[in-house]
């Protein structure tokens, strides 16, 4: 059996600047409770800590550095699945690189809705597509902004208002949660019921989809 990935602290904290003005966008907006799935070390749930909220981060194992950091700094690390979370109990969710590693992303994408409080938001950062290539552990080789509002609204997200943006090589969103987390029926040729909830900026037709412009924003 191969061995788990454990993210040092070193590793967590490379990924911290080149997200930092994401970070700094998400304190934009009003919320307490924060959940990181699939957090690593845990270093954005210790930013969002030190800016004052209650911060919980879950991932599948972690270094007895990363438990004693959170245990001194008052923030929670959860070691599992986040099923065994609570549902509708977080105000907004945060996923940064992860969902690239998800053998279903639609899968991962709902259940993480469902951790969320209705009225809530996700704020997700991704790779963004570059190249034919395949890197270890990415099931996903990355995304561009309309596909990634596509998986959102199939998993039951709200993208009619979403923000996504290409920045430098990472996609960022924000997307609404719905009252309820629904998942949608897609067509071979078409959006299906997940059209509904797309942003107005990408529309079905007949034949396929056509993409008149990329989804609102994050950093207008």
């Amino acid at each position: 059996m191969a061995d788990e990935f454990v993210q040092c602290k070193e590793a967590g904290m490379s990924i911290i600047d080149p997200s930092r003005m994401f970070v700094l966008k998400i304190l934009e907006y009003s919320f307490y409770s924060i959940v990181d799935f699939g957090c690593g070390f845990g270093c954005h749930v210790a930013e969002f800590s030190n800016a004052g909220r209650e911060a919980t981060g879950v991932d599948v194992v972690f270094t007895p550095d990363a438990l004693t950091e959170a245990e001194a700094m008052g923030y929670t690390l959860v070691k599992g699945s986040w099923e065994q979370l609570p549902d509708e109990h977080y105000d907004v969710g945060f996923s940064h690189h992860c969902l690239e590693h998800a053998r279903d992303p639609i899968s991962w994408l709902h259940e993480w809705g469902k951790k969320i409080k209705p009225g809530g938001k996700l704020f997700l950062a991704v790779p963004a597509y570059v190249e034919d290539m395949v890197l270890a552990g990415h099931i996903s080789i990355g995304f561009n902004p309309s596909q990634l509002a596509y998986m959102l609204a199939v998993a039951g997200w709200d993208c009619k208002k979403a923000k996504i943006e290409n920045v430098d090589g990472n996609i960022f969103a924000i997307v609404d949660r719905p009252q309820q987390m629904v998942l949608h029926d897609t067509h071979v040729f078409g959006f299906g019921e997940a059209g509904y909830f797309l942003p107005e900026s990408l529309v079905g037709e007949v034949e396929g989809v056509k993409f008149t412009g990329d989804p609102e924003k994050v950093f207008p």
